[in-house]
């Protein structure tokens, strides 16, 4: 049973924005005949990777395309500009 785009797209943002362990808030996920894209910006290399295998374990997924950018969070330093 093959699974279409759109369900893929939905399952692989389902299990992003479900992981405790980092903030994928800012991912879009794109799926075209088993191909997932993710685009967007994570805080750090680790999450980059982590949403990649995360995007890998869905059913349906054949390959993935990385392109999100690494992005450090700004430093609160708690003043309004």
């Amino acid at each position: 049973e093959t699974m279409n785009d759109a369900s893929i797209s939905t399952a692989v943002q389902m299990k992003l924005t479900g992981d405790r362990e980092a903030n994928f808030a800012r991912v879009q996920v794109d799926a075209t005949q088993g191909v997932v894209s993710l685009n967007g910006a994570v805080t750090s290399s680790d999450d980059k990777a982590r949403a990649e295998r995360l995007a890998k374990s869905v059913h349906g997924v054949s390959r993935v395309r990385n392109h999100l950018q690494v992005q450090r969070e700004p430093a609160k330093t708690g003043k309004v500009e």
